[in-house]
């Protein structure tokens, strides 16, 4: 088995998804990703299958990333409160320093190239969000709602909020974040 250069396929990642947010998934072809990655086109195959490969494969390794950064310092037998303002904290920093990559995440999770597998570890990766919330539910914090729904609004608000932010419409100051984890608060509280 060919051993794998991590910087090359780093280098295939970061290509693919500048590609991505310029012409989308279906604008993303092999012969141009090569070129932009500054590689042989063949090269591309020796780490990739097929384009879905490299999209599921991309999404699942960015949404790894995200992932440990939002949880980072997550402490599940914590407060309640104090999970919810580090998680919320950690995803909105996550995405304000990375919305190329939070932009693809968005993508993939409505694209056809949802892959059920990578679907499932992407959902266990994020389950410490999930289990907050019903945590919040059970001490009466939270409302009672399908959790889906309540982590939809959440992930939601940072989304818009990192688009308007990479659109140059807003700055984030420290003043904006602690309005928004009010607002935030305010969504899903009881």
């Amino acid at each position: 088995m060919r051993n794998i250069d991590t910087d090359k396929e780093q280098a295939i990642f970061q290509a693919a998804l500048r590609l991505i947010q310029q012409e989308g998934f279906a604008g993303l072809k092999m012969s141009i990703l090569a070129k932009e990655a500054q590689m042989a086109a063949g090269t591309i195959y020796l780490y990739f299958k097929s384009k879905e490969d490299l999209i599921n494969r991309l999404y699942i390794t960015l949404k790894r990333r995200s992932a440990k950064s939002f949880l980072k310092g997550y402490d599940a037998k914590a407060p309640f409160m104090d999970g919810f303002e580090l998680i919320w904290q950690n995803f909105l920093d996550t995405n304000l320093a990375n919305p190329e990559e939070s932009a693809f995440l968005e993508q993939y999770y409505r694209s056809p190239y949802l892959d059920k597998t990578v679907q499932d570890e992407a959902d266990q990766l994020v389950a410490p969000i999930f289990e907050l919330l019903e945590r919040g539910q059970r001490e009466r914090l939270v409302k009672e709602a399908p959790t889906e729904i309540l982590v939809a609004q959440l992930t939601g608000f940072v989304n818009e909020l990192t688009r308007l932010y990479a659109s140059g419409v807003i700055r984030v100051t420290p003043a904006l974040k602690t309005t928004a984890l009010a607002m935030a608060w305010d969504g899903v509280k009881r």
